[in-house]
């Protein structure tokens, strides 16, 4: 299968830029994911009110994400 977007340029510049570095985008937020996961995981010297904060913000990230109706595992 093969998809072709257009542009026209100079107008759609910024979402011809958006859609260069989509996977640019996508690899950051999978890795800030990531990273939040292992702080979950791996970071039991975390106190408690850090590993709240850690939570919150995983979840922040989800939700997010929901709003743009973007999963990361549908690219994982």
């Amino acid at each position: 299968m093969r998809a072709t977007l257009e542009f026209d340029l100079p107008e759609d510049r910024d979402a011809f830029r958006g859609a260069c570095h989509a996977e640019n985008f996508w690899c950051a937020l999978f890795d800030m994911d990531q990273h939040l996961r292992g702080l979950q995981k791996y970071a039991p010297d975390l106190e408690e009110k850090e590993m709240e904060l850690v939570d919150k913000l995983r979840e922040h990230l989800w939700e997010i994400l929901r709003e743009h109706n973007i999963t990361l595992e549908e690219y994982s």
